[in-house]
């Protein structure tokens, strides 16, 4: 073996002489359990990674190749479909992993039908359950979210300029102005920080950021990492998130706290801001948890942050005890002040404010005690008082709302958009009533082309009252049913959409038909060309067919001069130690339920992680002549492919060595009861 500081670890061992050098017990358990991770891995590098079969019949579809299986099995899901909002029977495939097994066992992927072992594949049902331990136990699902994440902030991020020139826009009377208060940068940090998987690694996310965490939600949906096409679930869902946006607050001259705009017998009272069109804002209780909704104090005394500046237009909206302000009239608009002459009454009949501070804020106008009472119990100080994580510990939404819109002077709000994303997975990714569940039409909107008129309409009346059939009884109306239980004009919504899939440029980004299916991603080809979404595993060329398997070294064509040799090692490494840092952090789970075995003696293990990990650094990074074990390079999913590849190889360990806790073969196999001595069996490790 070629080591990072020796030609050769075993120069002197003749193993054709000597076989048991493989298991030297005499020497130490440290040399013990690298010559035993150093073989296997030789082993698995040569006849299963190098492992291609083609048919004599160039017409036959029989043509097998380990590393283009690999990644066709990972990009099509690993064959396990996992859906948002309910538990769905696993559909899985087990050909791979047979397959594989058939080449470790057999010398070729399709036993019984091996040419020079016969038989069916030893214990393969032990060895598909020790795969599936394996995938659990290094959590490769988890990078195949963290993957689709990326993917969709990717997209995102090559659409900065159009989103923050044509869609982050405000309006007045004097023209169409790029917003100063939502901006592009925020926006993306907020997704950022809610859409990261529970349980990612800080290598893909740096542990001095916080991040949203709910053991009640979901964090925010980015796409289908089960899927092809899945980013484009995540990309729908974010684009229906800013249409709304774009509608409640941010063309609305950009404000954050809730306009004052809807008039009662032609006039604007100042009372509306207990509740505008029928609702009654401190009257919107938590039904199911009446302990969530913010307690409302009478004493409170706010003036809202921000307001149309128009010149003319009315004041920000206002709350306040009877002590401070006995009654309100309304805006006149002529006069350019509040009518005093008389007490003015909104919808229902309030003449005052008291009480009244729970307006609408943020990017889609949280607004209710309810609402902020859930914000404060999620994010805020209350989480952090009962012991859960907290993105903003020291907030207390229930004594100050108006946290949410900041200062006047303030321009960044990371609460703008934080408010909004937490009111999406708090009441829109979660919403399944009445027929409609809308993760499941989010996907059927996504592969029907994203024009879906209707279904638009039913999320934004899911954003604004509440349900999806208005008019709404959880819209919050004092006397049911009033204006506020319905939306108004319909296809404003939908013209947002349409226009924020435009410039996000979705239409043309991905195909109508069903993205997910059971349809693998084609195997990518190795070019220099390639910038995205490349492979570690090329796709091969043709090959003359042979009639048995071929060993003979992959090398796809380039007319790219080769890295220095330093610089390829160098970066092997590099990736060697993310891997590497990956792994011990899954160590409890990883030596819980990979490395165990029926041993009696379970505390003097031969095989251990740090073992594993000393073995596969040389292996991995300068390997043995041009093998190498694989454990994939770079980004677009193969962190996926080369843990795939380790759990494959753990899968087979796992039903044998590892079982035993022992480096030599077991005598365990019976012929007509009876254990005979003489018993071979066609297996190395």
């Amino acid at each position: 073996r070629i080591t990072l500081t020796t030609p050769g670890v075993f120069p002197d061992i003749d193993f054709c002489d000597t076989p048991d050098a493989v298991c030297p017990i005499k020497e130490g358990k440290d040399t013990l359990e690298d010559r035993m991770w150093s073989v296997a891995m030789f082993e698995w590098a040569e006849r299963v990674q190098r492992y291609r079969y083609s048919s004599e019949d160039e017409s036959s579809s029989s043509s097998w190749n380990y590393e283009e299986k690999l990644v066709e099995f990972v990009n099509g899901g690993m064959n396990v479909f996992e859906y948002y909002t309910k538990d769905v029977d696993t559909d899985r495939d087990n050909s791979f992993i047979h397959a594989v097994s058939s080449i470790v066992d057999r010398g070729c992927h399709n036993a019984p039908h091996c040419f020079q072992f016969g038989g069916p594949v030893d214990k393969l049902p032990l060895r598909r359950t020790a795969f599936t331990i394996a995938l659990s136990a290094l959590n490769i699902p988890t990078m195949r979210k963290e993957l689709v994440v990326e993917q969709t902030l990717d997209h995102l991020e090559s659409k900065r300029d159009n989103i923050q020139t044509n869609l982050l826009l405000y309006k007045t009377k004097s023209g169409i102005y790029q917003s100063q208060r939502y901006k592009i940068d925020d926006f993306l940090d907020a997704l950022y920080r809610f859409s990261r998987p529970y349980d990612a690694s800080d290598i893909s996310y740096s542990a001095d950021t916080t991040y949203f965490y709910s053991s009640d939600h979901p964090p925010l949906y980015m796409g289908d990492p089960y899927m092809k096409h899945g980013q484009k679930y995540g990309l729908s869902n974010i684009a229906l998130f800013l249409s709304n946006g774009l509608e409640l607050s941010i063309e609305e001259d950009e404000t954050c706290d809730e306009l004052n705009e809807h008039q009662v017998s032609g006039k604007l009272p100042i009372s509306n801001a207990c509740g505008q069109r029928g609702l009654s804002y401190q009257n919107m209780v938590c039904v199911d948890d009446p302990d969530m909704a913010c307690p409302v104090d009478t004493n409170m005394y706010i003036t809202a942050v921000t307001a149309r500046r128009e010149f003319g237009a009315a004041p920000a909206l206002q709350c306040g005890p009877k002590y401070r302000i006995p009654s309100t009239g309304y805006w006149d608009f002529s006069m350019v002040q509040e009518s005093e002459l008389e007490a003015y009454a909104n919808d229902n009949a309030r003449v005052d404010v008291e009480g009244c501070c729970w307006w609408g804020r943020g990017v889609l106008q949280t607004k209710g005690t309810c609402s902020f009472g859930r914000l404060n119990y999620y994010l805020g100080k209350r989480a952090a008082d009962e012991g859960r994580e907290s993105l903003f510990s020291e907030i207390d939404f229930c004594s100050n709302p108006e946290a949410v819109c900041g200062s006047a002077s303030t321009t960044k709000h990371e609460l703008l958009w934080m408010s909004g994303l937490f009111h999406w997975i708090d009441q829109v990714q979660s919403y399944d009533k009445g027929g409609f569940n809308y993760m499941n039409e989010l996907h059927a909107f996504a592969d029907g082309g994203m024009r879906d008129a209707v279904f638009i309409k039913r999320v934004r009346a899911i954003v604004q009252v509440g349900c999806h059939e208005p008019p709404c009884e959880s819209a919050g109306c004092l006397n049911f049913p009033c204006e506020g239980a319905s939306v108004e004009d319909e296809n404003a919504g939908v013209r947002k959409a349409y226009r924020t899939f435009f410039e996000l440029n979705l239409w043309d980004s991905f195909p109508d038909s069903p993205g997910g299916s059971n349809t693998p991603t084609p195997v990518p080809t190795l070019s220099p060309s390639c910038i995205t979404n490349c492979t570690e595993f090329p796709s091969s060329s043709p090959l003359q067919p042979t009639a048995s398997p071929s060993k003979a070294p992959f090398t796809p064509p380039t007319s790219v001069p080769s890295e220095p040799p330093t610089r390829v090692v160098d970066s092997r490494i590099s990736y060697f130690e993310d891997l590497s840092t990956y792994l011990k952090l899954r160590r409890t789970l990883i030596e819980s339920e990979i490395f165990v075995s029926k041993s009696k003696n379970r505390d003097d293990r031969l095989y251990t992680l740090d073992g594993f990990l000393n073995a596969l650094r040389d292996f991995a990074t300068e390997g043995v002549g041009d093998l190498l074990f694989y454990i994939g390079r770079g980004k677009d999913g193969n962190f996926d492919h080369g843990l795939t590849n380790i759990a494959l190889f753990f899968a087979h360990a796992m039903t044998r060595g590892i079982a035993w806790n022992t480096c030599e073969e077991v005598n365990h196999h019976l012929i007509d009861g009876k254990l005979p001595l003489s018993k071979r069996q066609w297996y190395i490790f």
